[in-house]
């Protein structure tokens, strides 16, 4: 089986003919092209590659390395969810007075509902993905 890789109908590399070690440059040499030609990917695997050897550093110390993270995202998730409950409590508050003003009192429960099951996703969706995490542990 032969493996050619062609572009603009151009063989660039044929893998067949090659050693592990020629294919392995080789690759490398187009990595290196496709990283040069463009400051935005090379920006973008800078910051990558630097954050994967700051987190090896940093983790490899803690013998427990998520339990940080998990921390930090629940403090997180305590801030949307006073956030979230002050936004749906102001937001309804609005629009119940909206639909006072303009004289709809049975629109009124509709509102509710649709601010309650807003709040309600903020609670419920965690919990979620906390349930699909315990499936399949």
């Amino acid at each position: 089986m032969e493996i050619l890789v062609i572009k603009n109908n151009h063989t660039l590399v044929n893998w067949e003919s090659k050693s592990p070690l020629q294919k392995y440059k080789d690759g490398m040499e187009i990595f290196a092209k496709k990283m040069n030609s463009t400051t935005k990917l090379q920006k973008t695997f800078i910051i990558v590659a630097g954050s994967f050897l700051y987190f090896q550093t940093v983790m490899a110390a803690n013998k427990n390395p998520l339990g940080k993270i998990e921390v930090f995202g629940k403090t997180i998730f305590g801030m949307c969810l006073t956030a979230g409950y002050w936004l749906v409590l102001v937001m309804g508050m609005i629009d119940i007075l909206k639909s006072l003003m303009q004289g709809d009192t049975k629109g009124i429960p509709k509102i509710v509902l649709h601010y309650a099951l807003a709040y309600a996703a903020l609670l419920l969706f965690p919990w979620m993905l906390d349930l699909i995490k315990s499936i399949f542990a």
